[in-house]
């Protein structure tokens, strides 16, 4: 089969996906400072990046990123956006239960 991406697929295509029994992949990232030449988002674009590969290989659910991580490191910076590791950990437990509520065999986080 080829990638489902969450964020382009129909409802039901990912629901055939799920009768047929799959795994999803999730990315984690943060929007933080990482010098004046990088974008904020790069911990997200490369997380992305490597879900997509990894869910391609797994014929896996590719699931939107989390765009916002724990970067209170880089607060002082503008554009650094940084959500408590207790509200990151929330979002994920969130998305695991909906995703098993729907028949996903697993997640995989990365």
């Amino acid at each position: 089969m080829s990638l489902a991406d969450f964020s382009r697929t129909p409802w039901v295509d990912i629901a055939k996906r799920i009768e047929n029994g799959t795994l999803a992949v999730l990315a984690l990232g943060a929007c933080e400072q990482h010098g004046a030449h990088v974008p904020l988002t790069t911990d997200t674009d490369m997380a992305h990046g490597v879900s997509k590969r990894l869910a391609d290989e797994l014929d896996a659910l590719l699931l939107p990123p989390i765009g916002y991580g724990d970067a209170w490191t880089a607060s002082a910076y503008p554009g650094t956006i940084s959500i408590s590791p207790r509200t990151l950990q929330a979002m994920v437990e969130d998305i695991g239960h909906e995703l098993l509520r729907m028949g996903v065999q697993g997640l995989v986080i990365v």
